[in-house]
Formats: structure tokens, C-alpha cells, sequence
């Protein structure tokens, strides 16, 4: 047997934890959406934006740190 509540189906006892579990819920949703958009540019790796007279629209081009 599992001693471990199951997260999914465990129902808020209180409403201060079923607002906080909606809070996390956005939050985590927010964070994904912005990790997704990263990933599409390919900013996934620490590094920094310089000037290159080569680079696209707006001549940053990105540098990365490793």
C-alpha cells in the first residue's frame, strides 16, 4: 500500500489551500508558457545579448555563456 496522498484526486481542506494550490496552478502555468517561448527563440543557455552589425533585426545577436 501507498502511504503517499495522490496530489491529483487529494481535496483541499481548507479554502486557504485550495486558493493557494490555484496560485501555484497559474503560477506553474506561467512558468512553463515563458520556458516554452525561450526554447522556440534558443535562449535555453545562459548568456548575453551584444551588438553585431551581422545579426537580424534589431543588430543583437545572442551570446552564449558556455
Amino acid at each position: 500500500m501507498d502511504d503517499q496522498p495522490n496530489l491529483e484526486t487529494h481535496a483541499p481542506t481548507s479554502i486557504a489551500e485550495a486558493r493557494a494550490r490555484q496560485m501555484f496552478d497559474r503560477v506553474l502555468v506561467s512558468w512553463a508558457s515563458d520556458l516554452l517561448h525561450l526554447r522556440r527563440q534558443g535562449l535555453m543557455t545562459p548568456g548575453w545579448r551584444v551588438m553585431d552589425a551581422d545579426a537580424g533585426e534589431d543588430g543583437l545577436r545572442w551570446r552564449r555563456a558556455a
